[in-house]
């Protein structure tokens, strides 16, 4: 019958017959569980392909129809990208796979090509998939639920997990990985600690779709709930973050009364404690319910204006290694929820434990300047906070009257203002390389050792009352700036080796002490005070006499020599520069002041010297000196006789 058709419409007849087959294979009665087969040079997922396995033997035996119930596994052909060609609607989707790496995605764009139907998505195995498919929010997407039982499921955006009504699920040991993009609209429920035990949500690098790129996210998430203690992990920044039209809650209610932990295991990059380029998560705005302990073991834990549910347990701070780059981030904890706010609101009792991490108030703009915290802070190691400038953070007490304690203490640096209100203990160096260290008009700094200020820094009193007390075991020294009334039971210092230390007001030492320290063998006359020689500059009232005491501190030119020349010579220097000394005393004792080569003694300036306390040098007669002053009196007695 065929005889007489020549070889071009034999051809066409072919090719007809192949594709009236492939319409009557595909044209099932039934759904059919089919398992993904591809051809490893296109891989499309459409409806007329014969890429897919109905019978176990792993060949491409039918094609996809909806409402198939379908498998993607190992011995599928993972490269190149799956593409979908259209609106697909399976029955259900499962990935088990425990090596190959899947990429499902639509064929030219996003928004037309994705899952349907009430389909879901159940991912098994230790292999990667990743979806980037479907619309931003709630168009013709599946409404099925995705599960993540193993391994890791990358889905990009909100349409990759199906239409708002769905929910996602990471079951303990899996991860979801949004890589940089976002499921705000997915209502997600997660638990454990993730693949590898680096986050159960996580942001990564692009790996596949887009090598080595690092994203920041602050869309990640509106809604989760927490079903277990969970761990977020990756690169970049992850928010969870209320919308203006949809979401904003954390849920951690474990349904005993009490509320899961989280922690925070951001790749964490090695900054300074005041470089903002850092990787993060953040809970943005939200009303947080019941959250437990939050652990910061690496990279950045940050606040905004979130509230209700941080009034228990504590967010711990380093994993107790000394690590800057691991910090809690505010950005503007000012006026709303139960951690905002000039005044406490409610019941907090949120404690910060430094356990090797920082504290970061955040430069940018659009948060608020001022960020309070209405819990105890616990420093069991040194606590670096670091202000930027214009900028503020004050801590209070908490509800059973705690300040800052532990064993640490704390650095600020930046140039913004930390204040600290209430009771503090701890029992630290206390170190302001720059901006402002304030004390609340009630507050009390009894437990550091030691108070510096460097150069271009401040420390306020000036709202305590009376004057603040530098009590007998502490040292207030450097080269900033005090500002408020001191009065010193301890000792006063200028420098942290030479130095100028400069009160604005009163100063009171009449039962106190001051170091100085001489750097250079000049005076007055030929030195630099503040490089050469300690000075301390008092703007209001200086008081001494009483039990004041000035230790000396020759230790970097030697104790005075005859045998050096400059010893040999009175000197004077100028140790505190004042405005006032209404007593008109000096120090009452010196330690340290008296040698074999000379003696030192204070006194009082008077003329252009008026309100200064002078130090004076006068060396012991040279032996030759003795010898002529001995000879004279013997002569001048010889002639009385």
């Amino acid at each position: 019958m065929f005889s007489s058709i020549d070889g071009k419409k034999a051809k066409r007849v072919a090719v007809l017959l192949v594709i009236l087959a492939a319409c009557w294979i595909g044209a099932r009665a039934d759904a059919a569980a089919i398992t993904w087969v591809g051809n490893g040079t296109t891989n499309p997922w459409d409806k007329t392909s014969l890429l897919w396995d109905s019978n176990g033997d792993g060949i491409a035996d039918t094609v996809y129809a909806d409402t198939d119930t379908v498998t993607f596994s190992d011995s599928g052909s993972a490269t190149p990208w799956i593409r979908l060609k259209g609106l697909m609607s399976p029955g259900s989707v499962t990935f088990n796979v425990a090596s190959a790496e899947y990429v499902v995605t639509g064929a030219d764009n996003y928004t037309n090509y994705f899952l349907g139907g009430s389909t879901g998505i159940d991912k098994y195995g230790l292999g990667k998939v990743i979806v980037d498919f479907g619309a931003g929010s709630s168009t013709s997407a599946f409404t099925g639920a995705v599960n993540v039982h193993e391994g890791t499921l990358a889905a990009i955006r909100s349409g990759s997990v199906g239409n708002s009504t769905g929910i996602t699920r990471v079951h303990d040991g899996a991860t979801l990985d949004i890589m940089g993009g976002t499921l705000k609209y997915e209502d997600v429920y997660v638990q454990g600690s993730g693949v590898g035990g680096l986050g159960a949500l996580y942001n990564g690098f692009k790996t596949t779709v887009d090598p080595a790129t690092r994203l920041d996210q602050p869309d990640a998430f509106s809604d989760v709930t927490l079903e277990g203690d969970t761990t977020v992990g990756g690169v970049g920044r992850i928010d969870i973050k209320r919308l203006a039209t949809y979401g904003g809650t954390l849920v951690a209610s474990d349904g005993a009364g009490g509320g899961y932990d989280l922690t925070v295991k951001m790749t964490g990059k090695d900054v300074a404690p005041t470089d903002p380029d850092c990787d993060y998560f953040v809970l943005a705005g939200l009303n947080v319910i019941d959250l437990g302990n939050v652990y910061v073991d690496q990279g950045v834990f940050g606040l905004s204006s979130s509230g209700a549910g941080l009034a228990t347990d504590a967010i711990v701070l380093g994993d107790g290694t000394v690590n800057p780059a691991t910090r809690l981030r505010l950005l503007g904890l000012n006026s709303t929820g139960t951690l905002a706010g000039s005044t406490p609101v409610g019941s907090v009792s949120k404690e910060i434990v430094a356990n090797g991490g920082g504290i970061f108030v955040d430069p940018a703009t659009g948060y608020g300047n001022d960020n309070h915290w209405h819990g105890s802070v616990t420093l069991n190691f040194d606590l670096p906070v670091a202000v930027a400038a214009g900028r503020s953070l004050t801590f209070y007490n908490n509800a059973a009257g705690q300040g800052v304690v532990g064993d640490g203490g704390i650095t600020l640096f930046g140039g913004g203002t930390l204040t600290l209100e209430g009771t503090n203990t701890y029992a630290g160096v206390t170190t302001v390389e720059a901006g402002t260290l304030a004390l609340g008009a009630s507050a009390t700094l009894s437990g550091t050792t030691t108070i510096e200020t460097q150069v271009g820094s401040f420390f306020n009193v000036s709202l305590i009352s009376g004057g603040f007390t530098l009590g007998g075991s502490q040292t207030l020294m450097g080269g900033g700036t005090v500002l408020g009334d001191v009065v010193a039971e301890g000792t006063v210092e200028a420098g942290s080796s030479v130095g100028k230390l400069t009160f604005q007001d009163d100063l009171d030492l009449s039962a106190g002490g001051m170091t100085w320290e001489l750097g250079a063998l000049v005076d007055d006359a030929d030195g630099i005070a503040g490089t050469d020689f300690d000075q301390t500059v008092v703007g209001g009232d200086l008081a001494l006499g009483g039990t004041s005491k000035l230790t000396l501190d020759l230790s970097a030119v030697g104790v005075p020599s005859l045998s050096v020349p400059f010893w040999t010579a009175e000197h004077t220097w100028t140790v505190i520069d004042g405005t006032s000394n209404a007593g008109g005393e000096a120090f009452a004792d010196i330690l340290g002041g008296t040698y074999a080569a000379g003696s030192f003694e204070t006194l009082v300036g008077s003329g252009d010297k008026a309100g200064d306390v002078l130090l004076k040098y006068t060396p012991v007669p040279e032996p030759s000196v003795l010898l002529v002053l001995v000879m004279g009196l013997g002569m001048l007695t010889l002639r009385r006789r």
